[in-house]
């Protein structure tokens, strides 16, 4: 991300002058620091924004942790997530208004619920959401 970055940055800001002098970045950088993370806004390990460098490096890592990193945090949660019983708060929700007698729609979810069903716990929770 910093090679690519630090071609585009450059184009903007081609000088570390441009960097320091530039207001609004700094305003923003201050703001990242001191309201984002006014628990450790002083840190030696914050750069300064005031090089080119620091701003790529900087760009880079807000990248990252909003591409790369949340997907590997949240991707890894649909295996477990992504079957019901595990979420029964996705089953919360208002009184089911459909006018069918509670046997036929447990027969119905019996036809469809997959075979991989882990235990019978588990779907008789399930049917008595039903």
């Amino acid at each position: 991300m910093t090679g690519g970055g630090n071609e585009y940055v450059k184009i903007y800001y081609p000088s570390d002058n441009m960097v320091q002098d530039d207001a609004e970045l700094q305003a923003w950088w201050k703001e990242v620091r001191e309201v984002g993370h006014g628990d450790i806004k002083d840190q030696p390990w914050w750069p300064k924004m005031t090089t080119v460098q620091e701003l790529v490096r900087s760009c880079a890592t807000i990248i990252w942790i909003a591409s790369a990193l949340h997907a590997a945090v949240n991707f890894g949660q649909y295996s477990y997530a992504g079957y019901l019983p595990n979420r029964p708060t996705v089953r919360a929700g208002g009184q089911c208004r459909s006018r069918e007698p509670r046997s036929t729609r447990r027969w119905r979810l019996i036809q469809i619920w997959p075979s991989s069903t882990p235990s019978r716990a588990s779907f008789r929770a399930s049917l008595e959401c039903l």
